[in-house]
């Protein structure tokens, strides 16, 4: 599998940095470049921003928002168009107190009994598409596989269930992936998943179930029922942050096992070790490479000012691989005794999902190495990595074939 010796040309520098202009090993690359001399780096990209890559460095500031601030977005470039036609996700763009309300509902529907319940139904979601894959002599284990197992997750957490439901929440949340730039074409498609959510509320006011509409339709927020933009917003944050990220997850987990077939064996006569394979995997290749932090106060890193109003680079991934931390950071290895990577943030900003994604990584891992064995990469020299979309990993296809 492809390693980080894809350096850019050395006389690159921080200045044009930006994942909209490297490819993932290239950046990787470059931020591991003077870690010690020059510890926080400046872009000129996106309206410029300072980077923080080293791991005390981003703990730290994931874990001051007073003086790293969510709001008004985490992400660059902002939408086009007027930013009101593009309702944002609810937690990650806001700070206390506008943060802990939104984060505590979110928290009443993702809680800590969520995987176990839907676990079931995931390994037979797993089964099923990898059962169709063998049957068919192959396959893509990103699109047919990788991509299906979060969204039907989600699915399940948030309570849609039948046919005519998954279809259409499947097809509203594509166009509103589509869509995240356009804040026109955003707002039509975020209002028909409104709606939809809506519906679903009112039904279960009347019929109740164990899921994540229940809990919306009978929360309190600020004293009043939710109204129908926010239950939208509530709705698309999980959509969308339950989608690319974890089947980018899934997929580098796949790609790991069937491009080092060293660690396949291992994994194959030693279960206990995928909970370690998937920490490693989270670690390694970073779904969510880094989100923007906006400076409220002026102030100095490593004797480097920093000016209120400036931006903050927080990078997960760059943070992941810092050999001051890590023992071989650029190593995928099963023996890895301590592993407290910043994958899902930390502190108030943590992903309250992490456990649901863990689960699915473990459970599709699981299954392809049960049902699976037959299955081989079609041309691991051609797999290729990108960014998609604003910061994402992704591997857009594994394909395979049965050997």
């Amino acid at each position: 599998m492809p390693s980080d010796t894809a350096l850019p040309p050395e006389t690159a520098d921080f200045s044009r940095f930006s994942t909209y202009n490297y490819t993932p090993l290239e950046a990787r690359a470059l931020l591991d470049r003077d870690r010690l001399t020059n510890p926080v780096p400046y872009s000129e990209e996106l309206g410029g921003f300072h980077i923080f890559r080293n791991f005390e460095d981003v703990k730290r500031g994931l874990t001051n928002f007073g003086l790293y601030a969510s709001s008004p977005s985490v992400q660059r470039p902002l939408p086009k168009g007027d930013i009101r036609d593009h309702p944002q996700a609810v937690a990650i763009n806001s700070d206390p107190p506008e943060h802990s309300k939104w984060r505590k509902l979110l928290v009443a529907g993702m809680n800590a009994g969520v995987p176990a319940r839907i676990e079931e139904r995931v390994r037979a979601d797993a089964a099923e598409l990898i059962d169709a894959i063998v049957a068919n002599g192959g396959g893509d284990l990103a699109a047919d596989l990788a991509h299906q197992i979060p969204q039907r997750a989600i699915f399940y957490v948030l309570g849609f269930e039948r046919d005519a439901e998954l279809s259409g929440v499947h097809d509203i949340t594509q166009k509103l992936l589509g869509s995240m730039r356009d804040s026109a074409e955003y707002r039509k498609n975020f209002d028909s998943l409104a709606a939809m959510g809506l519906r679903a509320v009112a039904e279960r006011r009347h019929t109740p179930r164990d899921d994540f509409m229940t809990v919306l339709a009978n929360y309190d927020f600020d004293g009043r029922p939710l109204d129908a933009e926010e239950v939208g917003r509530v709705i698309a944050t999980l959509l969308i942050g339950g989608s690319g990220t974890a089947a980018s997850t899934i997929t580098s987990l796949l790609w790991n096992i069937f491009a080092q077939p060293q660690v396949r064996n291992v994994l194959n006569g030693n279960a206990d070790l995928m909970p370690v394979a998937v920490e490693e995997t989270l670690r390694l290749w970073t779904p969510f490479f880094a989100l923007y932090r906006n400076v409220t106060e002026d102030h100095e890193v490593h004797g480097k000012r920093i000016a209120k109003g400036d931006t903050v680079y927080m990078c997960w991934q760059a943070a992941n691989l810092d050999p001051q931390q890590f023992e071989a950071p650029h190593q995928f290895r099963l023996d890895r005794a301590e592993n407290r990577h910043l994958t899902f943030g930390l502190g108030r900003h943590s992903c309250i999902g992490a456990p649901t994604a863990r689960m699915e990584m473990r459970v599709v891992a699981e299954e392809m190495l049960k049902r699976g064995s037959a299955l081989q990469l079609a041309k691991p020299e051609d797999v290729q990595l990108c960014f998609e979309g604003s910061e994402t990993f992704a591997i857009p296809s594994l394909p395979v074939t049965c050997g």
